[in-house]
């Protein structure tokens, strides 16, 4: 190596060649030593896999339904529900990554009805944490603009895209959590909101496929169980046709693939979750105790 060389300085990292080693010379005086190149390196890699395909494996049942054990003890059957639909959903876009163009694609609206918002948006931010994916949530208030499909659904946009790091592949499969959607005074802007996410959006002038995010809504909906009650359907899974007598635009009621209903967190599910910062080690403690 010249001498010149030998006094260089990575044009990245600004170390000399004494620190280093040898530098590889680029056009114009620039240099780029070993460590930065496997910094470049690991970067590129990192984004090719978040911005390619989602080819990996998904969980497994046995997995998720670790995971949610402990946090939903009792409630097998209504997050049983939710969590296959929503392996349905990611399966779908891991074979076929184009899958929201079809008009054949199931819709990605979601209600789970509960007594408390804490056990809804936790499941909704478990599901995100089990299929890793980028997670936003809102509550219906925020729907009610003026001009709710280009301001209210583009800020719930906005949160899941900064979740994703402003990688609009990766907030294509995120999950966006709606709470208080059993306000009636809301379902027009909601719906508005739908129609505005069944097309590609523009964001800080990025283009975001939106048509295949996961909208997941929730409410308390008050005086439901009695409705149900008179029509001899208590303890039956809950219909579009209870949402309507309820008081919900049937329009409204006919665009949720999914409804579930959830208890409210018991006791030890709220012990394990305050004093656990992040949820995903839940499931790695119960899995110890098995």
């Amino acid at each position: 190596m010249s001498k010149r060389h030998r006094n260089a300085y990575c044009s990245f990292c600004r170390k000399s060649y004494e620190d280093v080693g040898p530098l590889v010379e680029g056009p114009g005086d620039v240099y780029i030593c070993a460590e930065c190149i496997e910094l470049c390196q690991s970067i590129i890699a990192q984004e090719k896999r978040r911005r390619g395909p989602l080819k990996r494996e998904l969980p497994t049942a046995v997995d998720i339904q670790r995971f949610l054990e402990p946090l939903f003890a009792g409630q097998e059957a209504a997050t049983s529900a939710v969590w296959t639909a929503a392996h349905s959903h990611y399966e779908r876009l891991r074979l076929d990554p184009s899958s929201h163009r079809s008009a054949r694609t199931p819709k990605n609206a979601w209600l789970v009805v509960g007594p408390t918002p804490s056990s809804k948006i936790l499941l909704a931010r478990a599901l995100a944490q089990i299929f890793d994916v980028p997670f936003a949530h809102g509550d219906v208030a925020a729907l009610l603009t003026p001009d709710p499909t280009n301001l209210a659904s583009n800020a719930l946009l906005c949160k899941l895209l900064d979740s994703a790091e402003f990688d609009s592949t990766a907030a294509s499969r995120g999950i966006i959590y709606v709470d208080g959607i059993d306000d009636p005074s809301s379902h027009a802007s909601v719906l508005s909101v739908m129609d505005g996410m069944a097309s590609k959006n523009f964001l800080y002038g990025i283009a975001f496929e939106t048509a295949s995010v996961l909208l997941l809504f929730g409410g308390v909906f008050a005086d439901l169980e009695d409705i149900r009650a008179r029509g001899l359907r208590r303890r039956q899974p809950i219909t579009e046709r209870d949402l309507v007598a309820w008081g919900m635009h049937r329009e409204l009621a006919s665009q949720f693939e999914l409804i579930a209903e959830i208890g409210p967190l018991d006791d030890s599910a709220l012990v394990r979750l305050v004093s656990c910062a992040d949820l995903r080690s839940l499931g790695k403690d119960h899995s110890a105790h098995d």
